[in-house]
């Protein structure tokens, strides 16, 4: 079956980035969300937190993730074994 498709250029977009980040082609990419949405009666499931960080993708700027998920520069509090 073939379908023809018109979406959101945004919605466009991330499934154009969720297809190159799964290295697909956007057709194969749709048409593997498509079934397996009709098999399991769920969005397909991501199954590593690399692919489940595509779904959040552009949610935040670089510098709010990078506020969120910076590592502390605090050394820590002296230990006293007194």
């Amino acid at each position: 079956m073939a379908l023809t498709l018109q979406l959101e250029p945004e919605v466009e977009r991330e499934l154009t980035c969720q297809a190159q980040a799964r290295g697909l082609s956007v057709e194969a990419f749709a048409s593997r969300v498509l079934e397996e949405r009709v098999r399991n009666g769920h969005p397909a499931r991501a199954v590593s937190l690399v692919e489940a960080s595509y779904f959040v993708r552009g949610l935040l700027t670089d510098e709010e993730a990078d506020t969120l998920f910076a590592r502390s520069k605090d050394e820590g509090r002296p230990v006293s074994f007194e």
